[in-house]
């Protein structure tokens, strides 16, 4: 029976057979595979997203909790970068906010609307996209990827300098600032910083480290690059 059936004259048959059953079967996997295959995609992505939201929710957090357990009255984490590229020479550098918090201290700005002195400089913070980094704002970028901190005192700054520029239209007098890490060719670092006059005491330096530490940890950044 075998050999009438593969006999050259069978042949024909044989695939108007076998041909449409294997295209059926094909058919019926691939309606199930795509379907699961998107399936399976999609609930990737929510877990992937929703795990990113509650690190972003986190970092918001530690945020507050820099400005509820020390002099802080804003915090901002900033983003270094060349539009997407690794920075190049030719090319200009800039910095964007990502996440910020304000909030001035009533007991330090008696008779005015704290209210309205953060709304000021919420307005001010919404600007600060691809600001072009000037020299002495690269130096402080080489500065923070080598010692990991640096401190910065508004009235020390260059008078030519940017820096000197926003901190002084915002009124900061004392800033920390923490290197984070990379991500995606995005230099990451938060600056802590006070309107107060008399700035940080040691402890409240001492606590801002320590918070810049668990925020590392929510970017993924589990130690210090160089």
């Amino acid at each position: 029976m075998l050999l009438e059936i593969t006999h050259p004259q069978h042949v024909p048959e044989l695939i108007s057979i076998v041909v449409p059953s294997v295209l059926a079967a094909i058919l019926a996997f691939v309606k199930w595979y795509l379907p699961w295959r998107r399936k399976v995609r999609n609930k990737g992505i929510e877990r992937k997203s929703i795990k990113q939201l509650r690190s972003i929710q986190k970092i918001y957090s530690i945020m507050g909790e820099q400005i509820d357990e020390t002099s802080a009255e804003r915090v901002i984490v900033f983003a270094g970068h060349d539009s997407g590229e690794i920075p190049a020479v030719g090319s200009p550098y800039y910095i964007s906010s990502i996440y910020w918090k304000v909030k001035h201290d009533p007991k330090f700005h008696p008779g005015e609307d704290v209210e309205e002195l953060d709304e000021n400089i919420y307005s001010v913070i919404k600007d600060y996209r691809e600001i072009s980094a000037d020299l002495h704002y690269i130096n402080m970028l080489l500065d923070i990827q080598d010692e990991g901190v640096v401190r910065i005192h508004t009235k020390d700054l260059p008078e030519d300098c940017i820096m000197k520029t926003y901190y002084t239209l915002e009124g900061v007098t004392d800033a920390v600032i923490i290197y984070l890490g990379y991500s995606k060719n995005n230099l990451n670092y938060m600056s802590v910083s006070t309107f107060k006059k008399a700035g940080f005491t040691d402890d409240d330096v001492a606590r801002i480290k320590l918070k810049a530490s668990i925020m590392k940890q929510e970017f993924g950044f589990d130690k210090k690059s160089s």
